[in-house]
């Protein structure tokens, strides 16, 4: 069985030279927040977050005008996974 493990890690400011740093020769799963510095690095393998995708259906059913549109119901499915 892979071992696995979790790190939050954080930085004063938001450049892509302190994640290629940290993570220099890792290849293994890295969870994101989306920010397109994390992209940069080269090895893992990138996955978002889903508290950031359930984000955008928030924000996307504020702009539909009938309820049970699709977003409404993806938004059910996230409700199903918390």
């Amino acid at each position: 069985m892979p071992r696995t493990a979790g790190s939050r890690w954080r930085q004063p400011e938001r450049s892509q030279e302190h994640p290629k740093r940290f993570l220099a020769g890792y290849r293994g799963l890295l969870m994101s927040d989306g920010y397109a510095a994390w992209r940069t690095l080269e090895g893992p393998t990138h996955f978002g977050c889903l508290a950031h995708a359930r984000r955008s259906f928030v924000d996307a059913l504020k702009g539909q005008r009938k309820p049970g549109c699709r977003v409404a119901q993806a938004l059910k499915y996230f409700e199903a996974l918390y």
